[in-house]
């Protein structure tokens, strides 16, 4: 069993509050973590993350710079719906510590990542500018955060593709 799934019985059961739907990390094998908040109907529909409507959004700002959302490794901080149990919480933080301890480069999306591994929301970190890596204990490597990309539903699109583009120019560092 890896790390990662300690506690499991079962991938998709939540060891800490018996939900039967997680949605697991996927593509563990790429050197950079894309982290988002939690599982939304598609991902728990088809158990990947990212694949809803924030999803959408990543994989076509991707597109446009030519890289695929499926070249990253994917994970979500709930690993289920959120609910009040802090201790699905802290086990969600576990996993996403365990899937990047190997990593180059993880990119936390969206306030309440950052807030879960900062403990400040993505407008005290100057969102616009995530160019300078973040210190963040529990990872080893790089560490780069983004507002959340379901802003542009809100017409807000230069943060998204501002923040992106910052993060694929230290991703082709890596995949030089």
């Amino acid at each position: 069993m890896d790390d990662w799934t300690d506690g499991f019985d079962d991938i998709y059961t939540c060891p800490v509050c018996g939900v039967n739907n997680c949605v697991p990390p996927d593509n563990i094998e790429s050197p950079i973590i894309i982290v988002g908040e939690f599982p939304g109907k598609e991902e728990l529909v088809t158990g990947i993350p990212l694949t809803g409507r924030t999803g959408t959004i990543l994989k076509q700002s991707l597109a446009k710079m030519g890289w695929s959302l499926d070249s990253f490794c994917l994970c979500n901080l709930w690993q289920h719906k959120p609910n009040k149990n802090e201790k699905c919480l802290e086990h969600g933080k576990k996993i996403v510590i365990e899937t990047a301890k190997d990593k180059q480069l993880v990119l936390l999306v969206g306030s309440d990542v950052a807030k879960a591994f900062l403990t400040k929301n993505i407008s005290e970190l100057n969102g616009l500018d995530v160019s300078e890596f973040l210190k963040v204990p529990a990872f080893r490597c790089k560490v780069m955060a983004m507002v959340n990309p379901a802003i542009v539903f809100h017409g807000v699109h230069g943060e998204v593709e501002l923040s992106l583009k910052k993060f694929i120019k230290e991703v082709e560092k890596i995949d030089e």
